[in-house]
């Protein structure tokens, strides 16, 4: 198989664009507490759409957004995961008190 080349310009030049990768922090005791897998993964989403800019922790995904971040057919399937993480004390859901109902993940 023969390898793959990219083609040079003639002159490179760097540009300045994209910001480089965004992080997040994951709390090792949440991974190492005995929640299943997909509780964990559950949580390093919930932790990925933490507001920086706010500065509060609070997280406002919809359970549907959840549910294909996850890549589950419903919202309503994550609900045990987020038992899980509340009963370890790493999640606290709150109603935002808005209609339809909105649940804000505090972690």
């Amino acid at each position: 198989m023969a390898a793959r080349t990219r083609a040079t310009p003639a002159a490179d030049e760097i540009r300045v664009g994209r910001d480089g990768p965004s992080w997040t922090q994951v709390y090792d005791w949440v991974g190492l507490s005995g929640v299943s897998p997909h509780a964990y993964a559950l949580y390093c989403h919930l932790r990925r759409h933490v507001n920086r800019e706010a500065g509060d922790s609070r997280e406002w995904p919809g359970k549907e957004t959840l549910a294909v971040l996850l890549q589950v057919a419903r919202g309503d399937y994550i609900d045990p995961w987020l038992d899980e993480l509340y009963a370890i004390g790493a999640v606290e859901v709150c109603d935002a008190g808005t209609m339809p109902r909105r649940n804000i993940y505090l972690v």
